[in-house]
């Protein structure tokens, strides 16, 4: 009998004490979920809001598990996107800590299923948002937050405003070291990170191209940003684009196996300085619809657009390697375009930049394989001024001109019979309204006939006054 009512006893103690813990449990809880909802929408300020539907917290463990969390950034008439989360873990959490000095201190913070959708630009602020309230009278400031790592899994993001401009990726992103102080300006800090998106889609704003990207890193470190698998095409076919514009305006189609972009040497509101920028084996394709009208407008020189960048800018060198370029141009009735092919296109784009008018604007020199035979060097530099000047100048090694002969035959009256190009060198110089300078063409055994220029047919006979007219 004594037995039994020890037993008895024991359950209610038993009871009484998970009870205990249970409520106390519960307590701790629902305080730390009003400090951390109350930190976190203060140091977001106006236009957002930030909230979760359910969370658990484990003492023994110290973790901390957030669920159904939303945050949204908007006004009273709009919302501009959203970010919804199925689960956020927190380790490392110590709920005597936050509770009674307000800081976050974690050993790693695990994000679930995040998914961003946006519907419209945010407008820019005008001015710095008001500072977090201050904890010297008891309330609660900002969010104070030191973790070791956070990660992502199962990320994706989604931008499908009004109109035709369409945006999705994934979302994956590692963070290490990162702190948040607490207050309004110069918040964060992170020692390094790394943001992934795959899958990248983009239809442009006027919906005649999209991109395909099969990767996007970028990192905090030595490199900036890198890529795999970049393909820009038109929604519009060949000949379909030129009369959609309805003049000769060049379609293009591109691919870059991958590239990458070096550390920036600064980046703030007065001036974006980067360093290097790489891509590595590009292929574009250039068309024209010649039969077409040239356009009205009159087409601006590189340093012109350079000049119109509103905000101070530089990029020390951008490099192509091994590129491989093909334009192509219709004439007439012809059913074949006109093609130049520019292969193994080493080139490099140096010092563009709007700081300095007494500096170039930029320069670019590199070398190719006309036609996949002739090696060519050009050298191109832009300078400022009212008149745009510039300077070009390159050489070519000895070729057989029968490289252009299906060229010339698709493109005008004229097929290559014969010839050889012995050297060709040129320097000019020029600004918006004349070109001058030296050509040194020199050739040998030159014999061209006449075409149909509409058809290409084959006219007969040589064209003798054609290389007696050229010496």
């Amino acid at each position: 009998m004594k037995r039994k009512w020890l037993l008895i006893v024991l359950g209610i103690i038993v009871v009484l004490v998970g009870g205990f813990f249970l409520s106390g449990n519960l307590l701790v809880l629902r305080q730390v979920n009003e400090m951390l909802k109350s930190q976190v929408r203060n140091q977001l300020g106006d236009g957002w809001t930030f909230d979760y539907d359910k969370s658990k917290l484990n003492l023994q463990r110290g973790e901390l598990m957030l669920y159904d969390i939303e945050l949204t950034r908007g006004d009273e008439d709009k919302e501009y996107w959203t970010l919804d989360v199925e689960s956020i873990k927190l380790y490392g959490f110590s709920s005597t800590e936050f509770l009674s000095s307000g800081s976050l201190r974690l050993d790693s913070l695990a994000i679930d299923r995040p998914i961003f959708e946006g519907y419209a630009l945010a407008p820019k602020d005008t001015g710095l948002k008001p500072a977090p309230p201050s904890t010297e009278d008891g309330g609660i400031g900002g969010l104070k937050l030191q973790v070791k790592k956070i990660r992502t899994s199962n990320g994706s993001m989604i931008f499908n405003p009004e109109g035709p401009t369409e945006f999705s990726a994934g979302l994956d992103f590692l963070m290490t070291d990162l702190e948040i102080n607490g207050k309004a300006t110069e918040a964060v800090d992170m020692s390094k990170g790394q943001l992934i998106l795959p899958d990248v889609y983009f239809q442009f704003p006027d919906s005649i191209y999209v991109v395909h990207i099969d990767s996007v890193e970028v990192l905090w470190g030595d490199t900036l940003f890198a890529g795999y698998g970049l393909h820009m095409e038109s929604n519009l076919g060949k000949v379909a684009y030129g009369h959609h514009f309805g003049w000769k305006k060049a379609r293009w189609d591109i691919q870059v196996p991958d590239w990458f972009m070096t550390r920036p040497e600064a980046v703030d509101s007065g001036l974006i300085h980067l360093s290097e920028f790489y891509l590595n084996e590009p292929y574009a394709e250039i068309f024209k619809d010649g039969r077409l009208p040239f356009p009205d407008d009159v087409k601006k020189y590189p340093q012109e657009l350079i000049e119109a960048i509103p905000i101070d800018f530089r990029l020390d060198k951008a490099v192509v390697k091994n590129g491989h370029m093909v334009i192509e141009e219709l004439h007439g009735e012809r059913t074949i375009a006109a093609r130049i092919e520019l292969n193994k296109m080493n080139a490099s784009l140096k010092g563009l930049q709007n700081v300095n008018r007494n500096a170039p604007a930029l320069v670019m020199e590199g070398s190719i394989l006309l036609q996949g035979r002739a090696f060519t060097e050009v050298r191109a530099e832009y300078l400022f001024g009212s008149d745009q000047p510039y300077t070009l100048s390159g050489t070519m090694q000895p070729t057989d001109l029968q490289i252009m002969k299906s060229f010339l035959e698709h493109s005008g009256n004229l097929s290559v019979k014969s010839g050889q190009v012995n050297s060709l060198a040129f320097d000019l110089r020029g600004n918006k309204d004349t070109t001058y300078g030296d050509v040194d063409f020199r050739y040998s055994n030159l014999e061209v006939a006449l075409v149909d220029k509409e058809t290409g047919a084959d006219k007969g006979g040589l064209v003798n006054f054609f290389t007696d007219a050229f010496g």
